[in-house]
This record gives C-alpha cells, sequence and structure tokens, in this order.
C-alpha cells in the first residue's frame, strides 16, 4: 500500500491510501520516484506503476519481459525515464510504456 500525503485549500494535511493490488501480484514497492512533471513513478518487484494524483496505472513493456522487478528508476535532466531490472534488462520509458532496450551490432536498440 502506498500512503501518501495531499494538501486541501485550508493547507490541512489528508493521509490518502492507494492499493497496488489491482493488476499487481506483489505489493512491495522497490523505488518510488516523482518526475520532473509532478506524477509519481513505482517500481515494484511486478513492474512500474505511475500515479498522477488520482489513478494509479501499470506501464507495461512494449515486450515480454522474464523479470518486471525494478530495481533502479532514473529520470535525466530533460524528464526521460530509464528503468533498470533485476536480471539485467534496461528500459526507457516511451510513450506510456517500457521499451526494453537489446544490444545489436554495438548499439542499443528500443
Amino acid at each position: 500500500m502506498l500512503l501518501l500525503l495531499s494538501q486541501t485549500l485550508s493547507h490541512a494535511q489528508v493521509l490518502k491510501s492507494i492499493s497496488l493490488q489491482n493488476g499487481s501480484p506483489t505489493h512491495r514497492i522497490q523505488r518510488l520516484v516523482q518526475h520532473p512533471l509532478g506524477y509519481l513513478l513505482v517500481g515494484t518487484q511486478s513492474g512500474l506503476y505511475s500515479f498522477n494524483g488520482a489513478t494509479l496505472t501499470r506501464l507495461n513493456p512494449d515486450t515480454a519481459i522474464a523479470n518486471a522487478n525494478v530495481t533502479a528508476i532514473g529520470i535525466l535532466k530533460d524528464g526521460e525515464v530509464w528503468i533498470g531490472f533485476q536480471n539485467g534488462q534496461l528500459g526507457k520509458l516511451v510513450n506510456k510504456k517500457v521499451a526494453l532496450l537489446q544490444f545489436e551490432e554495438g548499439q542499443f536498440k528500443a
């Protein structure tokens, strides 16, 4: 369960809980990072999610991944998001999907 503090117009803090149970076989959060645009990126043992303050959405890989355990989330200065997985795979967030990178002929190719 992810607990968040939000502020109302009167500046009082309200505790809000969001459950990862919908679509996530595990509840363990591995990484939690806020994107410069304001939304949260939640890395779990079962994949990457985004939370915009109201909705929790799974960001599915563009191809099948054997181990979706997110162990790292990096955000570059330009807002580009990179994701590291426990099995050593590297992904990049492209159009709200995780593009897994494959090494081909000496270059990374999404």
